[in-house]
């Protein structure tokens, strides 16, 4: 298994959710299902999208 390292975000989770659930859902049923307001919903999307991924392999050496 791969580990993941959200840095900046401060609740990954959350953020992960939302992001998901507006794929078939408009913003405003999101929000009330998380009950947030529609620009925290707006937020946490924009957050997930710009995430950069990067893959890291530590090699040896010392």
């Amino acid at each position: 298994m791969q580990t993941v390292i959200y840095a900046g975000l401060r609740n990954p989770g959350r953020d992960q959710m939302i992001f998901d659930a507006l794929v078939s859902k408009p913003v405003s049923e999101v929000a009330e299902e998380f009950k947030c307001a529609p620009s925290s919903i707006r937020a946490a999307a924009k957050r997930i999208a710009d995430l950069a991924v990067y893959e890291l392999r530590l090699t040896g050496g010392g």
